[in-house]
């Protein structure tokens, strides 16, 4: 059986609610990385997933699985990062924050979005003052020579598999917390990171809108982590307004 068939196995099995193994999951998530299982049989093992949830083990296969059928950053020694789950507007604490850490002679590697939800990204914002498009290597060679930097992770083919997953679920425009939290390890996995900052806001027009909700999501960070040997710190925060003075990247970036 080829691999593609092997897949389709996978997500009929997953589609009954049988739990994978994780060579399963890897060949679903490379047969979707490398585009040969196609949106409609994607589409099912997302819905698959969504209606009768991953167990924690299938949470690390996939996150696992994620990383490993992508490029990678390939640095040495400590790594941190920062991940906020999103949702406000205005807020530029990446863009603050990432020089300190880097002053502090801690390699800052952080790949960040564009606009989802709120005026401008942070990629965007960063983008009106310095250009955001490297390739992984490139990357590599920019933060073991300044420590640190803001770029784009929309053309990285980190977690690859990830951002066609993406693509599928856009149309429902929503997705289930399990797959928010493996979409941002996979991609903390693939850059390298050794410590990671999660900030978590909580609010009526966040992504998360119930404290108890956080809770669950902090807690599965933290496991997630625990099986990559990443330290993590998770930071719950309420969030009932737009941060900052300005909307949009040249107001934000002010």
């Amino acid at each position: 059986m080829d691999k593609k068939h092997q897949a389709i196995e996978a997500i009929k099995k997953k589609l009954i609610g049988k739990q994978l193994s994780y060579n399963e999951i890897f060949t679903v998530m490379d047969e979707i990385a490398s585009k040969r299982l196609g949106p409609v049989l994607t589409t099912y093992f997302v819905a698959a997933g969504f209606a009768g949830g991953f167990t924690n083990d299938e949470l690390f296969y996939l996150t696992k699985s994620m990383a490993e059928t992508g490029d990678r950053l390939k640095l040495s020694g400590l790594v941190a990062d920062k991940h906020s789950t999103g949702g406000v507007a205005g807020t530029r604490v990446t863009m603050i924050l990432v020089p300190i850490i880097a002053a502090a002679g801690i390699k800052i590697p952080k790949n960040s979005s564009r606009a989802i939800t709120t005026p401008s990204g942070t990629a965007d914002t960063m983008e009106v003052i310095a250009p955001v498009t490297f390739t992984p290597a490139q990357i590599v060679r920019l933060v073991e020579k300044v420590g640190g930097c803001i770029v784009w992770g929309g053309h990285l083919g980190l977690a690859p598999a990830d951002d066609i997953i993406i693509q599928v679920e856009e149309p429902l425009a929503f997705e289930s917390f399990d797959k928010v939290i493996v979409s941002i390890m996979a991609k903390k996995v693939a850059s390298g990171a050794t410590h990671v900052i999660f900030d978590i806001p909580v609010g009526q027009f966040m992504k998360i809108k119930h404290q108890k909700d956080a809770e669950i999501i902090a807690k599965k960070f933290k496991y997630l982590a625990s099986r990559f040997n990443i330290k993590v710190v998770t930071d719950i925060s309420e969030a009932l307004e737009p941060a900052g003075r300005g909307g949009g990247p040249v107001l934000e970036v002010r």
